[in-house]
């Protein structure tokens, strides 16, 4: 199904969601950022709400159905609240808080980094363990499986996996991490090293990626062959992806997966050189 207007939609649908929010004076629709076929952001009595739509039955509709389930679970104040559900005329729609942030800034100097850093550690901290979920979520280890040995990932903290720019928005005093729609439960540290490979297609140099990634408290417990072995899997995916779909943004994100394996590479042979104690 191809992304579509709320106007579009059929006039049943516009009164089930007005018997929710009231009077709909203004829409915007949005054009990319998301795979739903519907994203528009509603003007109401109420105020503004984010709203993502698909159609019912879909697999999308399993997504975005299980984004909905997991979103009472994560932690208030860097996660949108979900506010309400519709399901009619073949349309599956979720209503959240909306934000009225920018995407995230991630270059070198940018004052964004620190916000972005703070989210990503309460986040951890808030989902380490993992929730008791209603609906079943993937082991990272199962989804990266033949990529990357499950000992170097394995654990209990819900990840989002997916951290880039447009899913990190900021409102001026805090960012907040979007668009919860495949998440897997694994390593606490698996958010920053995805982060990693962001901040280095926004800039930074590998090694000062990971020193800014040091201030991520779950960095730390990643050990430095977890680390290798995650540099040199995303180096081999993003290239797959580049080869095989070729969108616009996985060359850039190859390139940067590459210096970061180079860089832990040539980190390796260094500690590989040093003497015992």
């Amino acid at each position: 199904m191809p992304r579509c207007s709320w106007h579009d939609l059929p006039p049943d649908l516009h009164r089930a969601v007005e018997a929710r929010v009231g009077p709909v004076t203004g829409v915007q629709d949005l054009a990319a950022g998301s795979a739903a076929h519907l994203v528009s952001v509603l003007t109401t009595a109420e105020g503004q709400v984010f709203v993502k739509g698909v159609g019912a039955g879909t697999r999308a509709a399993v997504i975005q159905g299980r984004e909905a389930a997991i979103n009472p679970h994560l932690p208030r104040g860097c996660v949108p609240r979900l506010r309400w559900t519709v399901q009619d005329e073949g349309w599956l729609l979720h209503g959240y808080q909306y934000i009225p942030g920018r995407h995230a800034d991630l270059s070198p100097g940018s004052g964004d980094l620190p916000l972005v850093i703070t989210t990503l550690n309460a986040v951890c901290a808030a989902l380490s363990p993992c929730p008791d979920l209603d609906v079943p979520v993937q082991r990272f280890a199962d989804r990266w499986a033949g990529r990357i040995r499950a000992e170097y990932v394995e654990g209990d903290t819900l990840v989002h996996t997916d951290l880039t720019p447009r899913n990190l928005l900021v409102d001026g005093t805090r960012a907040w991490l979007v668009d919860w729609a495949g998440p897997c439960v694994g390593a606490p540290w698996i958010s920053a090293a995805f982060l990693a490979v962001r901040l280095i297609r926004a800039g930074h140099h590998p090694r000062d990626a990971e020193v800014l990634l040091q201030d991520a408290t779950a960095w730390s417990v990643a050990t430095p062959e977890a680390l290798d072995a995650f540099a040199e899997a995303s180096a081999r995916l993003w290239q797959q992806r580049a080869i095989e779909i070729g969108a616009p943004h996985h060359a850039p994100l190859a390139e940067a997966a590459h210096r970061w394996n180079e860089y832990r590479t040539d980190a390796k042979l260094v500690r590989g050189a040093q003497p015992s104690a």
